[in-house]
């Protein structure tokens, strides 16, 4: 994903997703972000936090997708009821976004044992709210021996999946009190395929982030470069045009993007088995951004891992393959044709 916070495009429903965007900023109810592998998920998120009256409080971003249950518990509560204590770990996460935002990405990899305890601190939690709003004491309401003090230490809770919700309710995957918590405010954000008429737009964009990003100049694309991108059905959507164009900048040494240049590495279904594709292999196109992003970084093992995304053993195991002499050996950090 971009590191742009905002929505680019001039379709309807670019213009649509900013509208729903703003109407929500300002709402203390969850909100829910449901949309395809790919999409701009995470810009949504951020754009609902900074364009709301929360915009200089925490935001945290919760990855469930790479965390076990009980990792997950721990990150979220600090302890192993649904209530973090007040001697708990100061970095877990109902904690360090109280006055902002929390963005559970992934929610439906939460397991049923963390949802039940998610359910229950965020059902007490309007209980408080219900208290604070009911005092009009200057300086605090007193209940049950304890002062509740009219600052705001709520949470904004943001939601994501990229899978149907309900479907999981239905399959007794996903807690119905949950979701009928979580799914108070909606927000769905469209394909790239049916924002088609944006894809010049984000892809203008993308490229000067890039050009930033590596000190150099933004690459043009040619007409028949931005056609193909235009007829191609992007499955991977946003996500999959940021990766086409960074491979074709890391391995192209020119100013200009032609067709051919971005449909090596694009995804082409098989339309016929028995002819072999034309162009170059998977490994070989996997060679070729290797050693290129290798020669941009001068050789240097870690930057080059660090940019393609992969571990720096990894890397290394992929140049021994290829001829390259082993990490610290003499001519190992030699630059690539």
């Amino acid at each position: 994903m971009t590191s742009s916070l905002e929505i680019t495009g001039i379709s309807p429903q670019s213009h649509q997703l900013r509208e729903r965007v703003r109407m929500v900023s300002e709402l203390k109810t969850p909100v829910c972000i449901l949309g395809h592998p790919g999409t701009e998920i995470d810009t949504v998120a951020r754009m609902i936090h900074i364009t709301g009256s929360r915009a200089e409080q925490p935001f945290m971003r919760l990855d469930c997708s790479i965390h076990s249950s009980e990792s997950l518990q721990r990150r979220l509560f600090g302890v192993e009821t649904g209530f973090p204590a007040d001697d708990a770990p100061a970095g877990c996460a109902l904690r360090w976004a109280k006055g902002g935002t929390l963005f559970l990405d992934d929610v439906d990899e939460l397991s049923l044992h963390v949802q039940k305890n998610l359910v229950d601190y965020l059902k007490s939690q309007d209980r408080l709210a219900i208290a604070r709003q009911a005092s009009q004491v200057t300086g605090g309401w007193e209940t049950s021996g304890q002062q509740v003090e009219q600052e705001d230490v709520s949470i904004r809770l943001i939601v994501a999946s990229r899978v149907d919700l309900a479907e999981m309710v239905q399959t007794n995957q996903f807690r119905g009190d949950l979701f009928q918590y979580v799914t108070r405010n909606v927000i769905a954000v469209p394909s790239l395929k049916e924002r088609a008429c944006d894809i010049g737009l984000i892809t203008e964009s993308i490229l000067r982030q890039l050009a930033v990003k590596e000190g150099r100049h933004p690459l043009q694309l040619s007409q028949e470069a931005f056609d193909r991108l235009e007829s191609y059905d992007w499955p991977g959507n946003v996500d999959e045009l940021e990766d086409v164009l960074a491979r074709v900048q890391a391995v192209e040494r020119g100013t200009t993007v032609t067709a051919e240049m971005i449909s090596s590495w694009l995804a082409t279904p098989e339309t016929n088995t028995e002819t072999e594709p034309e162009g170059l292999s998977l490994k070989e196109m996997e060679r070729k951004l290797i050693e290129a992003t290798l020669a941009r970084f001068g050789g240097h093992r870690e930057r080059t891992a660090k940019a393609l995304k992969i571990g720096v053993r990894t890397l290394s195991g992929k140049l021994r393959d290829y001829g390259y002499p082993p990490r610290g050996g003499p001519g190992s950090n030699r630059r690539a044709a």
